[in-house]
């Protein structure tokens, strides 16, 4: 685990996007997205943005996790 940001959000809603880039299989170039709105009130936010291994096409999946 990496930490990729720290830093202050103003109180209120926020939309929180990642982009990622690699080579898959055969050498082919992807890029996938994935994106969350999130609240922001005056406590602590924490969010992962999790990469996964899809076996049955050999593809990555992205999603944006926020973290209790």
């Amino acid at each position: 685990m990496q930490r990729l940001h720290m830093g202050n959000l103003k109180s209120g809603e926020h939309e929180i996007t990642v982009f990622i880039e690699g080579l898959g299989p055969d050498n082919r170039h992807y890029k996938k997205a994935a994106s969350t709105v999130i609240e922001k009130g005056t406590d602590l936010k924490a969010l992962e943005i999790k990469i996964r291994d899809r076996s049955n096409d050999y593809q990555p999946d992205v999603s944006i996790v926020e973290w209790d």
